[in-house]
């Protein structure tokens, strides 16, 4: 556990991990002329632990992002070592993930974390104490704000590396509220209503 939420020790812990079970590809599979073999054992055994739990530890740290996605970079380059797939040398990723259909880590951290608050807010994912954890914004006049979740202000960056806010936050993008507009008017609506409830004193 980290008292101060940096997971500098986790981070570097995974990617030490993960160099070591992709050497271990390497020497088994240096026969390996596949790309799509290669990438196969490349996505099930390395990236599926670079790739764990991410909301708890991810915090758009930089320096995370860039040593994880070393990790990536070196297996591509063994893929077009192996595959006699050519590529500039100091050169982007960009074309080699698109040729194997694959997409950087952080973009894929930021897919799952919209996945999860999909699913939560479909009921696909049981847990209520985590739902009650969203701050819904319920307005009772028109802004042009048109933000989904309420983030409390905080004066200490520690707060941003709350799972929840991070939740939110992915929550209030245009292309999430975009996504998920149903499920969002039927919320919105829901909280609406136990708001006007519980103080339906005020509007008598």
């Amino acid at each position: 556990f980290d008292c101060k939420l940096l997971f500098n020790a986790h981070v570097s812990a995974i990617k030490n991990k993960s160099l070591a079970v992709f050497g271990m590809i390497k020497r088994n599979c240096s026969d390996f002329r596949d790309p799509l073999a290669l990438k196969c054992l490349y996505t099930s055994l390395v990236r599926s632990l670079l790739e764990y739990a991410p909301l708890i530890w991810d915090h758009n740290n930089v320096g995370h992002t860039d040593q994880l996605e070393k990790v990536q970079n070196k297996a591509l380059r063994f893929i077009c070592h192996k595959c006699n797939i050519q590529r500039t040398p100091h050169s982007g990723y960009d074309n080699i993930l698109k040729l194997l259909n694959l997409q950087s880590l952080k973009v894929r951290r930021h897919l799952s974390y919209n996945t999860f608050l999909t699913k939560l807010l479909n009921n696909e994912i049981d847990d209520s104490f985590l739902l009650s954890q969203l701050n819904f914004k319920v307005k009772n006049h028109y802004t042009r704000n048109n933000h989904l979740f309420y983030i409390p202000h905080s004066s200490k960056n520690y707060m941003s590396y709350d799972p929840i806010n991070i939740l939110m936050s992915l929550g209030n993008t245009k292309l999430f509220l975009k996504k998920n507009i149903e499920c969002i008017i039927m919320y919105y609506y829901y909280v609406r209503y136990v708001y006007v409830i519980s103080n339906w004193q005020n509007f008598l």
